[in-house]
C-alpha cells in the first residue's frame, strides 16, 4: 500500500513538472514569436475606420414561399433522420 502511494504522488508530480514546463516554454515562444514592438499579452489587431460589416438583404420575415420550403426540409430531415 505505501509503494502505491508513493509511485502515484511520484507519477503526479511527473506530470506537474511537465506541464509547468511545458506552460514556461509556450511564454518563450511566445515572447519570441510576437510582432516587433508589441508586448505579447497586450497585441490587438487595429480596428481599420472604413471597414463596414456587409448589408443584410432585405428578407420579408413572413414570406409564405420561404416558411413552405423551410417547413418541408425540416419535415423531411426528421423523417429521414429516423
Amino acid at each position: 500500500m505505501d509503494v502505491g502511494l508513493q509511485l502515484m504522488i511520484l507519477g503526479m508530480g511527473l506530470v506537474f513538472a511537465f506541464l509547468g514546463l511545458l506552460v514556461i516554454m509556450l511564454r518563450v515562444l511566445q515572447y519570441f514569436a510576437a510582432p516587433q514592438g508589441a508586448s505579447p499579452s497586450t497585441h490587438q489587431p487595429e480596428h481599420q475606420p472604413g471597414a463596414t460589416p456587409a448589408p443584410l438583404a432585405d428578407i420579408e420575415h413572413n414570406d409564405p414561399e420561404l416558411m413552405a420550403v423551410l417547413s418541408s426540409a425540416i419535415h423531411r430531415y426528421r423523417h429521414n433522420k429516423s
